[in-house]
């Protein structure tokens, strides 16, 4: 039974003796202590249990964390992101001199497949797509999949270098696809069109990123027929109006999937042949530039790949 007198003896002596006032507030503090650190271990030892035999709520939490991670999406029929949950849209500012408006396309490094999400520092630098602007940030819209990928972060290091006041993207990359597929007749080319339709709308493109060429690499495209399809990409972009140098990475590494790499191939000979310092000028050489320590699973760039990459463009917009 709880004795009221010694209860009342207690706030008495805590009144009138500091001592044992002091007393009884460290033994308070050590108790709750004691308790903090008892149900740390408490819950770490049943946590580690639940996670080793699956027990609940471990698969309950599990199951939503994936959820979290695997946010839903909208795609076309092309598999471009059409819709992404938490985008911020923005009204698309004017073009001047000091505005990049940067057209990227051609496979998986060029779209959503990076290692590494990055967000726009403010809204400087816009993700165009559709008629509609938004603050740049991974995925982008427009390009295949939903992971991360490098314009942002491209966007971001053009600003703080102040190369450009504002820089607006517009990704079209699918992942996995051929020259072919981008050329007069392929499957890809109706929406290249439209997206450079669509864009001229509203901005003039001042530059042209094409990364493409590890799928051609695997199923053995010529030299000569790389060259000609591409060029048939290139008047595709001129007879919609598109005026802006156009810049080839050097890409050809598929990793795992496909044949043994080595430097002297068709799509590397292919790719610099349209070099031509006038009109096509060259990219990143990726190649050599992202190693397979900067690839997470030998062809798609890691962060560190992402950095490397977006670091070279920097320079090569410079030139």
């Amino acid at each position: 039974m709880w004795d009221s007198s010694f209860c009342g003896f207690c706030i008495v002596s805590c009144i009138f003796e500091p001592e044992a006032r002091f007393t009884l507030l460290r033994r308070h503090t050590i108790f709750t202590l004691a308790l903090f650190v008892a149900g740390t271990i408490a819950a770490y030892g049943y946590g580690f249990r639940t996670a080793q035999e699956q027990l609940w709520p471990y698969r309950q939490l599990k199951s939503f964390i994936e959820l979290q991670s695997n946010a839903p999406a909208k795609f076309d029929i092309y598999g471009r992101l059409i819709d992404y949950p938490g985008k911020l849209k923005i009204d698309c500012p004017p073009q001047d001199e000091k505005t990049a408006v940067l057209l990227i396309f051609g496979q998986s490094n060029s779209a959503n497949y990076g290692g590494q999400r990055f967000q726009a520092i403010d809204d400087h630098v816009i993700n165009y797509f559709s008629g509609k602007c938004y603050r740049a940030s991974s995925p982008l819209l427009g390009a295949e999949n939903k992971l991360g990928e490098t314009w942002t972060l491209l966007g971001n290091k053009l600003i703080e270098q102040r190369r450009f006041n504002r820089v607006v993207l517009i990704p079209a990359g699918i992942g996995g696809t051929s020259v072919s597929e981008w050329a007069a007749g392929g499957r890809l080319n109706s929406m290249l069109a439209d997206v450079l339709d669509n864009a001229q709308q509203h901005y003039r493109i001042t530059h042209v990123l094409w990364h493409q060429g590890e799928r051609d690499f695997v199923i053995g495209t010529s030299a000569k027929d790389y060259a000609s399809r591409f060029l048939s990409v290139y008047a595709t972009l001129r007879a919609h109006e598109v005026a802006a140098p156009v810049y080839i990475s050097e890409a050809s590494r598929a990793g795992p999937e496909g044949p043994p790499w080595s430097e002297n191939n068709p799509v590397r000979a292919g790719e610099e042949s349209l070099i031509d310092g006038k009109n096509i000028f060259a990219g990143p050489d990726t190649d050599i530039l992202v190693s397979e320590r900067d690839r997470y699973d030998g062809m798609h760039f890691s962060g560190s790949g992402q950095e490397t990459f977006a670091a070279r463009w920097v320079e090569t917009l410079a030139h």
